[in-house]
């Protein structure tokens, strides 16, 4: 059984959620990047690992229809977001409208950036400003599917790469997606998630600091 290879896949960790004999595990290139081995043991053979890949099958696309530049009409959206607030703006609106959305936080802790679902303010507050580095898409994709199986709407904010993954999920699943408003991110690539926990280590030990509670701040253009 092969995967899609090191130079393809996008570590959405699709493979690891659809195998029920647990027989994908995800180790590091030499570039400290994530990619999915099968374990021979346990694997029987199913082929839904291959499936449910969005790096090795294709994904529907929509065709652009027409193109706008926005910002945010509220300031204070704007200043507390980090390219126009769109993004925020549109969690807001899903807030109102009693709508779950899906988006990333940072996790002080792990120095980790991570997917959840969102359905308040305080998780909008985690979601704002571009983080710039790998994040994981964790059990994210069987959560999005298990709102839509109950017939409810949900927003997925993300890169092209992870709404792809969303979307291959739950076609694999059988489930429909007519209630899955999702947008894409335009992405240049992002670098490994070690690179943040080294850079930290290496102020904290360079300096001779010791680091008990900080807030990371993205800045983008």
């Amino acid at each position: 059984m092969e995967l899609a290879s090191k130079d393809a896949c996008t570590g959405c960790g699709n493979c690891r959620l659809v195998c029920k004999k647990k027989a994908v595990t995800f180790t590091r290139d030499a570039l400290n990047n994530i990619y999915p081995v099968i374990d021979s043991g346990k694997c029987v053979g199913c082929g839904l690992c291959q499936k449910v890949c969005p790096a090795i099958n294709n994904v529907e696309k929509n065709r652009p229809k027409a193109c706008y530049s926005c910002y945010a009409s509220n300031e204070a959206i704007r200043k507390s977001s980090a390219s126009g607030g769109v993004a925020q703006a549109i969690y807001r609106w899903c807030l109102k409208k009693d709508i779950p959305f899906a988006g990333v936080y940072f996790d002080n802790k792990e120095l980790t950036a991570k997917y959840k679902l969102g359905f308040s303010v305080e998780d909008i507050h985690q979601f704002v400003n571009s983080k710039y580095t790998f994040s994981f898409m964790g059990n994210i994709s069987e959560d999005v599917i298990d709102i839509l199986k109950n017939g409810k709407p949900l927003v997925f904010i993300g890169l092209p790469c992870q709404v792809a993954a969303v979307k291959k999920y739950a076609e694999i699943n059988k489930v429909n997606t007519e209630n899955l408003f999702t947008v894409d991110i335009i992405c240049h690539g992002v670098p490994s998630d070690l690179y943040i926990k080294e850079h930290v280590k290496n102020i904290c030990n360079g300096g001779g600091l010791k680091l008990k509670d900080y807030h990371l701040e993205m800045n983008a253009s």
